[in-house]
């Protein structure tokens, strides 16, 4: 009787892998217990891969085309962020240099120490246009640096509307200014969205932001003359003008004119998302502070933190 030889058995193709029920979902149970933690390491410039716990061999999982982009990109943005970031932008994606928990400002914002002092103009709303700049007043302003950012005055469903004040103030706190400019906010309610309305439907919708507006100006001007700080509003043509030459410029333009005139890259397209045009006009109201009153307010500027009142001639 001839005996049957044993048969071995055949070698998948390459083409036909066995499935691993790991890859399709279906992890198998550990030795060490619970399921495969699966790791891949490089051993004789050879891809491994193998189970944490009992090191166990393990199918590798294909590579993907788009795994590789997404490296290359990974690595193109680590190395953006190694490299140094221009003077005067300290600006993030998205909502532009938002902050809004006033502790957290703390803790990367410092006094300006003597003899500087800080110039600050602010772009009142919601999200408050913030520029700062420490200057020595008397002295000739040649590289003074501009710092950029907002303060996010919002609020929860089940916050109450003072709270918006209340930050402002804390805010303002931290920042210790001694000059400040604001854009004095002036409503102007669209007259053709108000045809045919009666007088209450116009007064009930035109109050809300007039109201939002007039409380934020009171509580930054109560602020500011309760710590003796001049505190000034500018009318927004103004500053248009100042910035760009002419009064009705529209936020591109003050945007665009901001970038070359203090060597920024605000985002002229995205400012409804961002906030850059926030940023652009307090930038725009802080160069109007110092250049009027770099020279002209040295004295007040020196002695007003032991002033115990407001200096009724720098207030005319």
């Amino acid at each position: 009787m001839t005996k049957k030889k044993k048969q071995t058995p055949k070698t998948p193709p390459a083409d036909d892998k066995p499935v691993s029920p790991l890859v399709d979902g279906h992890p198998t149970q550990c030795v060490a217990g619970g399921e495969h933690e699966p790791v891949e390491d490089e051993v004789d410039g050879k891809r491994e891969r193998y189970c944490k716990k009992c090191k166990d061999p393990m199918p590798l999982e294909e590579s993907k085309p788009e795994a590789g982009k997404a490296k290359k990109k990974k690595d193109k943005s680590d190395e953006a962020k190694s490299k140094p970031q221009k003077r005067d932008q300290a600006l993030i994606v998205g909502k532009l240099a938002s902050s809004r928990d006033p502790r957290i400002y703390r803790t990367i914002i410092s006094r300006a120490e003597p003899p500087f002092k800080r110039f600050v103009g602010i772009d009142l709303g919601t999200n408050c246009g913030i520029t700062y700049a420490d200057i020595v007043p008397g002295q000739p302003v040649t590289n003074a640096r501009l710092l950029m950012g907002q303060w996010d005055l919002s609020i929860n469903q089940y916050d109450s509307g003072i709270l918006r004040h209340v930050r402002l103030q804390q805010f303002l706190s931290i920042l210790s200014p001694d000059l400040i400019f604001f854009e004095d906010v002036k409503y102007d309610a669209p007259t053709d969205s108000f045809k045919g309305l009666p007088l209450g439907a116009i007064v009930a919708r035109v109050s809300p932001t007039a109201e939002f507006f007039g409380g934020l100006k009171t509580t930054l001007g109560f602020w500011a003359t309760s710590h003796n700080i001049p505190c000034q509003g500018i009318a927004i043509t103004e500053v248009k003008r100042w910035i760009t030459g002419k009064g009705n410029s529209s936020k591109v333009d003050v945007i665009k004119a901001v970038n070359a005139r203090f060597s920024v890259n605000l985002d002229p397209e995205g400012y409804e998302s961002s906030g850059a045009d926030n940023i652009a006009d307090s930038a725009a109201l802080c160069g109007m502070a110092i250049e009027t009153y770099s020279d002209g307010l040295t004295g007040h500027l020196a002695t007003h933190d032991e002033a115990g009142g407001a200096d009724e001639s720098v207030a005319e």
